[in-house]
């Protein structure tokens, strides 16, 4: 499955784009009101809300022999968020994977993770314009994640991945996948800060077409 585009919303786009291609280096197209973040294979498309929104969070793939270049990339750019542990790589055995977060100017936390069942690049420099891989995580808060996670597999044909659990479920593959977390539910690594709906779309490919709605969070599938 792979997440073809991702539609966030905020209320200083400007102040995003700064972000996102001055700190960070990503590619930008300005549009009227909104932003395009070009991220490998994906897109982020920032557009502008009227007020804050509660924090979203997604996640950008890195190859995994270059992820110790990006901590260092990205520490060097932004504040790294850090885990519980007080450390700032987050190690997700389970997933063969290994994370580094920070928050972006409207809150939002943003990942980056290395996962061992991908390809390595053989490259040894790291530039988000070049070698960011795509988005690979969106998080959808719900009520019932239990039945949110049947209906999503059945309404678009995707594997269920981690969790299974009230609390949290992971939906996809290594590639791309769809996190359920339940209402109140913090975001890692913040955990003062109670998850909420937040107003998006994600737009998906390699599943079967259809369309699912909860509140202002839509995914789609053509």
């Amino acid at each position: 499955m792979r997440i073809q585009q991702v539609t966030i919303f905020a209320p200083d786009v400007s102040e995003m784009g700064r972000f996102y291609g001055g700190q960070l280096g990503m590619a930008l197209t300005p549009l009227q009101e909104s932003l395009e973040v070009q991220a490998g294979a994906s897109r982020l498309d920032i557009r502008r809300s009227d007020g804050p929104v509660p924090a979203a969070h997604f996640a950008f793939n890195v190859a995994p022999d270059q992820f110790e270049l990006v901590v260092h990339w990205l520490g060097q750019r932004t504040e790294l968020l850090l885990q519980p542990e007080g450390v700032e790589i987050a190690e997700f055995p389970r997933w063969s994977a290994r994370a580094v977060y920070a928050l972006d100017p409207a809150g939002n936390i943003i990942e980056f993770i290395a996962r061992d069942r991908i390809a390595g690049s053989g490259k040894r420099s790291f530039e988000a314009d070049t070698d960011l891989l795509g988005i690979s995580e969106i998080g959808l808060v719900v009520d019932d994640v239990p039945g949110t996670s049947a209906d999503l597999r059945e309404r678009f044909g995707i594997p269920e991945f981690d969790g299974g659990s009230d609390e949290f479920c992971a939906l996809g593959d290594d590639e791309g996948l769809l996190i359920l977390s339940k209402t109140g539910r913090a975001w890692r690594p913040i955990d003062d800060v109670p998850g909420a709906p937040c107003p998006l779309r994600v737009d998906l490919k390699g599943v079967a077409s259809g369309q699912w709605r909860y509140g202002s969070q839509v995914v789609r599938a053509e």
